[in-house]
């Protein structure tokens, strides 16, 4: 783009300097030539900085589904790990939970219920979304035309 500044500037000291009226016609020619790749350029410059936008904008929703994702599996899975360490630790006495018949079944209930209960609250945030058709519906309202 510099360039062809650059070469405007010089055919307009010419356009200017230049005492023979054959050439003055050729080179005012050349002066509006070379303004209109001037205006392409900028167009051109305009359209592609629009595309790099856009796709700085796609790539970053792509990283906050990810990151989504990876929140939602955290947020699952990290309680769960916690009750696991604590319950296979040596140095805490845990007879009250080894003694009781089924407590083992009552960690692995209590981890469960933990799953399921945060599962529901995703899904209820719409973090989770079940099934093609809420997915469509979304995508339909999102891509939806403006009246």
């Amino acid at each position: 783009r510099r360039h062809f500044w650059h070469v405007r500037n010089i055919i307009n000291f010419l356009l200017h300097t230049e005492k023979d009226k054959e050439d003055v016609k050729y080179i005012e020619m050349v002066y509006d030539d070379i303004t209109q790749l001037i205006d392409f350029v900028e167009s051109y410059e305009g359209t592609i900085n629009s595309i790099r936008e856009l796709y700085v904008a796609k790539v970053s929703l792509q990283i906050n589904e990810t990151m989504r994702i990876l929140t939602i599996f955290t947020v699952i899975l990290l309680p769960l790990a916690l009750i696991a360490a604590i319950y296979g630790m040596n140095g805490i006495d845990l007879k009250n939970i080894t003694e009781i018949p089924l407590g083992f079944l009552v960690v692995l209930a209590t981890m469960a219920f933990m799953v399921v209960g945060f599962v529901l609250f995703f899904i209820k945030k719409r973090w989770i979304v079940l099934g093609r058709e809420n997915s469509e519906k979304e995508s339909k309202s999102v891509n939806k035309p403006a009246d």
